[in-house]
């Protein structure tokens, strides 16, 4: 239902990687080393997308469906507190928990 949130390629707010929250050599916290979102992410849905909007080549043509997306529902969600895997050079964390809040909006 999210799947178009932008950007469409790379790194994406509605995906929720512990790595997101480390310094590039996962030693400390993301010091803006790591390119990746925050503790505050937004997104864009829709019950349409895998049914009458889907995946398109071109540009222009995904941005017309992200739009409709957009129009149907936005949502946010913020990281309150976590707790990663303990942290070893050249390894990805894991989560060993998250606190978070969403909240999803769309017109009546």
């Amino acid at each position: 239902m999210s799947r178009f949130t932008l950007p469409l390629r790379g790194t994406n707010a509605r995906h929720l990687y512990a790595w997101h929250f480390r310094n590039a050599d996962n030693r400390a916290a993301n010091d803006g080393s790591t390119n990746a979102p925050g503790v505050h992410r937004e997104f864009i849905f829709s019950p349409e997308v895998g049914r009458t909007i889907d995946y398109d080549e071109y540009a222009e043509k995904m941005l017309a469906k992200v739009d409709r997306i957009e129009a149907f529902g936005r949502g946010t969600l913020d990281v309150l507190d976590l707790r990663r895997t303990e942290p070893k050079r050249g390894e990805l964390p894991g989560f060993l928990w998250v606190k978070f809040v969403a909240c999803l909006t769309w017109p009546e």
